[in-house]
């Protein structure tokens, strides 16, 4: 109870979304009956989700923000040069180059890293999700829902978690209960 009410607190959209998808993803893992009521209810529920998330938010300028900010990247990546496309404009320049702070994490890390940073990130995510296998669903997949909102600011957060559980699943660390 007390997540929930933490996460709602946050008034984070992606937040919320990420929470519930981890709670879905925990519980199909308990039972192969709710797993296959998952996997042909969730599309349903997601185009229904995404129909009435439109329409509701038709008006709500956060959410317009992140439909502009795709536009905004492409016609950055049009205009951009092949080193800036490559090695990026710098850690904390994408609000230069779109004209708007970025609140998704992965066209950020394009932006300002480049394509050789965001290789070098999403090797560390996919790295991560081998080493900890299927306990990788509850943190990975969330987290990416979640930066799709400005999430950049828990990268120090989130990496110290995943090294940690590496570490635990590695059993080079010992939690005593």
């Amino acid at each position: 109870m007390l997540y929930f009410i933490l996460i709602l607190l946050t008034f984070s959209r992606a937040a919320i979304v990420g929470a519930l998808f981890s709670i879905i993803v925990f519980y199909s893992q308990i039972s192969k009956r709710i797993r296959l009521v998952s996997f042909l209810i969730i599309p349903l529920f997601s185009f229904w989700g995404y129909l009435e998330i439109s329409e509701a938010f038709a008006n709500d300028v956060s959410f317009n923000s992140k439909f502009h900010l795709f536009d905004s990247f492409f016609i950055y990546l049009y205009h951009a040069d092949i080193y800036q496309i490559l090695l990026g404009v710098g850690l904390g320049n994408a609000i230069d180059v779109i004209g708007m702070g970025a609140h998704n994490l992965m066209l950020t890390l394009i932006i300002e890293t480049g394509l050789i940073g965001f290789t070098c990130f999403m090797s560390v995510l996919i790295f991560l999700c081998f080493k900890l296998r299927m306990d990788s669903i509850y943190i990975v997949l969330p987290f990416l829902i979640v930066s799709m909102s400005l999430s950049g600011t828990a990268i120090p957060y989130i990496m110290t978690l995943f090294y940690l559980l590496v570490l635990i699943k590695s059993e080079k660390f010992k939690v005593i209960h």
